[in-house]
């Protein structure tokens, strides 16, 4: 649970914007660069670009129709209550838990993980921190549905306080991206 959020109901094309901002600069999207002229244009282009040549409809098309979005501001410590999202990837590197408190204190345990978190924490300055968290409710918990590394790097950089975009939905527990099940 993150306590004293201020929310601000958004778009979810709001959402995709900020997370194509994050990842534009992957090598992800290297074979679309060039061909792309202005992702971030419009809406559609948005959206197209990190669906298709992001090749994130997976996670996108899994989150319920019934998703009210909202911007708010967390301070990274909060974040240890949040969950990683319960892919193979993740639950393979954290096999009792996936949730973020636990997941930074056996970083060091993943050598290439742990190069990687570090990358981002010297990059801050750099970085793009606004999240996308998914929750059934306010009360309940989050699971970090885009972002998962640079949470693990926010865990690291002590009190930063950082945009979210969380996504509501009382038809989130239907998601298999938010599982109680490793948490």
């Amino acid at each position: 649970m993150i306590s004293n959020l201020t929310m601000i109901a958004v778009r979810p094309e709001e959402v995709w914007l900020s997370w194509l901002k994050s990842e534009w600069d992957s090598s992800r999207f290297d074979h679309v660069r060039d061909t792309i002229i202005d992702p971030f244009k419009n809406d559609e282009i948005v959206l197209k670009t990190l669906r298709l040549e992001g090749k994130r409809h997976f996670l996108i098309d899994k989150i319920p129709d019934d998703t009210t979005w909202y911007k708010c501001n967390i301070n990274s410590h909060d974040l240890k209550w949040s969950s990683i999202i319960p892919s193979k990837e993740w639950t393979e590197r954290f096999p009792d838990s996936i949730m973020l408190g636990n997941a930074v204190t056996k970083l060091k345990l993943d050598k290439n993980l742990h190069n990687k978190i570090n990358l981002i924490i010297g990059n801050e300055h750099k970085t793009n921190f606004e999240l996308v968290l998914l929750s059934k409710t306010g009360s309940d918990f989050y699971t970090i549905l885009e972002g998962n590394h640079r949470a693990l790097a926010l865990m690291k950089i002590a009190n930063k306080v950082i945009d979210v975009y969380v996504g509501f939905s009382p038809n989130m527990d239907k998601s298999e991206w938010y599982s109680k099940k490793y948490v």
